[in-house]
């Protein structure tokens, strides 16, 4: 052999070589793209706007008698059988926050949890249920007239508290009615999930007929992710309530594994 060809052959054996090992590594990067991906999707993943709105002026919530239910300690005010609170179904009171001071007239109110493991209560019953295998409704007390008042759902709302005539109100009717709460001064989180490009904090927009109420809300129940998502709440002058689908706003990865029933 010449060793014109053996130089031929050696080119073409090296030229072989380089074409495979680019083949492969074509084949290994396809398979598994590894950081660069991840630094594509992380540099999409922008922090979201936040559009700030000035909170209403919430008065400060009228203190309530004695309730005759005793403070476990924590958060949780037990109602003994027997007692007032407990005769009108309170298994357990709790404070409510200054959210819903824009209530008019201004009451003393609380939050009242009845929990009903097999039993369905109409929805004129009750609030809202905040319970996950088993219900858990909410309800509110008040002191009226001289003597605690049941809350039990939207038509006893509505004799309390309607009609609905400013921003402030809206705002607190929409939460005492719901259970969604109002955000203010809201603070984007470093390694949050963010799933929407813009927040807007909790405000009331007037309409023709009341107010439409943006509040937030969050999945406990069930397996992770848990997704902090927007409400909107529509409240009529004369008190009717309506509740929009949940838009998906945040979620916390570290939650992702956590389940709860």
């Amino acid at each position: 052999m010449n060793m014109r060809l053996i130089k031929l052959l050696v080119l073409v054996f090296s030229a072989s070589v380089m074409m495979l090992a680019c083949s492969i590594g074509e084949v290994l990067e396809e398979a598994d793209p590894g950081g660069k991906q991840e630094e594509t999707e992380q540099g999409a993943m922008k922090l979201p706007e936040i559009i700030d709105y000035k909170a209403p002026h919430f008065p400060p919530l009228l203190e309530m008698p004695n309730t005759g239910c005793s403070d476990t300690g924590y958060g949780w005010i037990t109602c003994a059988e027997g007692s007032p609170l407990f005769d009108l179904g309170c298994m357990t009171i709790s404070p409510l926050d200054d959210s819903l001071g824009g209530l008019e007239p201004a009451l003393p109110v609380m939050s009242c949890r009845m929990e009903r493991l097999i039993e369905d209560l109409p929805p004129e019953e009750y609030l809202y249920n905040i319970g996950c295998m088993d219900n858990l409704y909410v309800r509110m007390i008040t002191w009226h007239d001289g003597e605690f008042d049941l809350i039990k759902g939207i038509p006893d709302l509505k004799r309390l508290f309607a009609p609905v005539e400013s921003e402030a109100e809206a705002v607190s009717y929409a939460v005492a009615a719901t259970g969604y709460r109002a955000e203010f001064g809201f603070e984007v989180v470093e390694g949050y999930r963010y799933l929407t490009n813009t927040i807007e904090e909790t405000h009331a927009v007037a309409t023709e007929d009341g107010y439409v109420v943006n509040l937030f809300g969050y999945v406990i129940c069930g397996c992770g992710p848990h997704t902090n998502y927007r409400v909107d709440v529509t409240v009529s002058r004369e008190g009717a309530v309506s509740i929009g689908e949940p838009i998906p706003l945040y979620e916390d990865p570290e939650q992702d594994g956590l389940c709860v029933d």
